[in-house]
């Protein structure tokens, strides 16, 4: 399963922006924001809480579509 599907079935909104902001993924639910920085290989989750293991799992499989690992 892709991350953007792994996000949405989480409850997040995924945004994958053209433009000025094309640099940036961010997933957004409720209060909760999960950013990622394509020029800086970064992440943040916002507010600075625990994150589900379902969470994790989203951001790794991110970050393996972003060839940031393998």
């Amino acid at each position: 399963m892709n991350a953007q599907k792994m996000f949405e079935e989480l409850g997040y909104e995924y945004k994958n922006p053209s433009g000025i902001e094309k640099n940036m993924i961010s997933c957004v639910a409720n209060n909760t924001a999960i950013m990622f920085s394509k020029e800086h290989k970064e992440y943040w989750h916002t507010p600075l809480t625990s994150i589900t293991v379902e969470e994790h799992q989203a951001i790794h499989q991110q970050m393996k579509e972003l060839g940031w690992i393998e």
